[in-house]
């Protein structure tokens, strides 16, 4: 299960990557760089075996975050990596999964660069990094990617992606809401809205990372822990 986790997760990279042709396979390892945005900025599906080679290509030729299976980390050489933060990996069985079928009408799929661009501000002043809204449009062109947005009293609130990878799971990235919305149930509503949308896509799982600030919410919704990931910094 873990396996399939982490895998949508790399998935989702890789296709973000491809659309905005930000992504490179290096054999070793795969990345997707946009120097003028923080996100996706990542090294991931890395070969342990070529970990202690990542600080010396660091020099401006690869993103400085890495990211692994948070079992794996024995591997890293804590001298010449820093680590930066770990996410809960999580899955739930669609088909058992009891849900209301109402909808909001406050979340709306973005469709175009206004969209994107509401998108890209939600999302940076959520999680504190900058997001570039034409990546964000770009990766919405592909089928397999549904980005959504929060709307209330036309203030946007909250965001969230699902994300359909090879093995018919459904993945959910970057649910989050602004500072001044928290406590309203946004992610909520939120991770309701992407069951919905992936139970009707007949997906087999949901799967996401969780922060420690989401488990609740996941955890109402039947999901389960299966280890987790860790993000680290390479050091020069």
């Amino acid at each position: 299960m873990k396996k399939q986790i982490i895998q949508n997760v790399f998935e989702f990279w890789t296709l973000v990557g491809q659309q905005s042709n930000l992504f490179s396979d290096m054999k070793t390892f795969k990345m997707v760089w946009h120097k003028a945005s923080d996100w996706p900025n990542r090294v991931f599906d890395i070969d342990v075996e070529n970990l202690d080679q990542l600080p010396s290509l660091k020099n401006g030729s690869i993103p400085e975050g890495v990211t692994l299976d948070g079992e794996l980390d024995i591997h890293l050489d804590k001298d010449r990596f820093e680590y930066a933060f770990n996410q809960i990996n999580m899955s739930v069985k669609l088909a058992t999964t009891k849900l209301s079928d109402e909808d909001d009408e406050n979340i709306i799929l973005v469709k175009n660069k206004k969209d994107a661009e509401s998108f890209a501000k939600t999302a940076s002043a959520s999680f504190k990094y900058n997001v570039s809204s034409e990546v964000i449009f770009n990766m919405t062109l592909s089928e397999n990617i549904r980005a959504f947005i929060y709307k209330e009293n036309e203030l946007i609130l909250g965001c969230g992606i699902l994300f359909f990878d090879s093995l018919n799971n459904a993945g959910f990235h970057m649910i989050g809401t602004i500072d001044e919305a928290r406590g309203k149930g946004i992610g909520k509503k939120m991770t309701l809205k992407l069951l919905l949308e992936a139970k009707k896509e007949n997906k087999n799982l949901a799967v996401l990372h969780a922060s420690q600030l989401g488990l609740p919410i996941y955890k109402k919704y039947g999901f389960e822990e299966f280890g987790e990931i860790k993000t680290y910094r390479i050091l020069n």
